[in-house]
């Protein structure tokens, strides 16, 4: 399920969720369309955690791009090959990438909190060695549940995954990590609550957050691979 997808099926859930599907619609695309901006035209994209590719991934090869993904579900894997054979997909966790300099972007949505922490840095640093110096990466996560830490086992298309949900804040510090990437941007959606609680939660902590409520936070974040 693709980020868009996952807010219109909230949306359908809660119709008080619409008004905050718009506003995330303006903050998560506009970042969306910088790191396209970014990305070299006609160049090389890597989506992690690309699952059976999607809408995304089509708008890509419209658009002249050379297009990887890479996800762990061989069956999701065939139905992106299938919808997609223009494209290549490799079969692997992201922290197996063993490609140098290949790619001129990166893509990830709703991926990043299958990770744990020391799985995350693996697959940063293998990202890092992938990208060409310069090369914008886009990531959208979401934080739905804050008690996922204490049993961090789900279940995802009828099968058994990790799920580990990282706030912004930890992203970015690993992301920013040994110099390897700098952050150009990010924002963040409370999507669980009026706006007149939404307003409320904007100056508290996450922590503060989780210990009132079950809150379901969307966000993204651009970053580039340094020199």
């Amino acid at each position: 399920m693709r980020w868009r997808d996952w807010f219109r099926q909230k949306a359908r859930q809660k119709t008080r969720i619409c008004f905050l599907w718009n506003c995330v619609r303006g903050l998560l695309d506009a970042l969306y369309d910088r790191w396209h901006e970014l990305a070299p035209q006609h160049g090389h994209i890597l989506e992690i955690g690309c699952g059976d590719g999607k809408a995304e991934i089509g708008q890509w090869l419209e658009r002249g791009y050379q297009v990887t993904g890479v996800d762990v579900s061989s069956a999701s894997l065939a139905r992106a090959r299938a919808a997609f054979p223009q494209a290549v997909f490799w079969e692997m966790l992201p922290s197996e990438l063993r490609a140098v300099q290949t790619f001129d972007a990166a893509y990830s949505a709703l991926t990043w909190f299958h990770m744990d922490p020391i799985e995350m840095r693996a697959t940063l640093y293998r990202l890092y060695c992938a990208l060409k110096p310069g090369a914008p990466f886009f990531i959208f996560s979401v934080v739905e549940n804050a008690q996922a830490r204490y049993s961090p086992f789900d279940m995802y298309c009828g099968e058994r995954v990790w799920q580990w949900y990282y706030e912004p804040q930890e992203v970015v510090s690993a992301l920013q990590e040994h110099g390897r990437f700098t952050v150009l941007a990010q924002d963040m959606v409370v999507m669980d609550g009026d706006v007149n609680e939404i307003e409320a939660l904007a100056s508290k902590s996450l922590l503060e957050i989780w210990q009132a409520k079950r809150v379901t936070l969307a966000y993204a974040i651009l970053a580039r691979r340094n020199d």
